[in-house]
């Protein structure tokens, strides 16, 4: 048995690091923790002003079936301005 199978996983958190603001751009799969966009990702609409911008997801893995403990690990999307 694959240990995708024993964890459960959930997306409790989605915010641009700079400004601290929520977004809501990913998605996770609960039993595969495959996560996907929600929409279609602007970049010059979602970081206009700036070189590089980062995107935080805390995604909440927890073990066997559903309980209320687990740990929470912290992703950081980056998008870049692509050179002229």
């Amino acid at each position: 048995m694959s240990t995708t199978a024993l964890c459960r996983y959930g997306l409790v958190g989605q915010k641009m690091v700079e400004t601290g603001a929520a977004v809501e751009l990913f998605d996770v799969d609960e039993v595969t923790g495959i996560v996907r966009t929600r929409v279609q990702i602007d970049r010059d609409r979602l970081c206009a002003a700036t070189l590089r911008c980062l995107v935080q997801l805390d995604i909440l893995v927890r073990p066997g079936p559903p309980s209320l403990s687990g740990n929470i690990y912290a992703f950081l999307i980056i998008f870049y301005t692509p050179a002229l």
